[in-house]
């Protein structure tokens, strides 16, 4: 069963909205898959906020607005 987590925030003005679910492969959990602003990211760790924590750092790596 897929659970779906959702959240929005606001990064100077940016809304960010972060949504994450369990990925399996052949009934075993594999990672999460989570989507910061539409964009898909997957990351194999066991913990769902590590892994909102790891795209969100890939996403923002892609922005050139949220560097100095």
């Amino acid at each position: 069963m897929s659970t779906i987590k959702q959240r929005t925030f606001y990064v100077d003005g940016q809304k960010i909205q972060i949504k994450s679910r369990p990925q399996s492969y052949a009934g075993n959990f594999s990672g999460w898959y989570v989507f910061v602003n539409g964009k898909k990211h997957f990351v194999n760790v066991l913990e769902r906020e590590t892994a909102e924590d790891v795209a969100f750092t890939r996403w923002i790596d892609t922005k050139p607005f949220f560097k100095e």
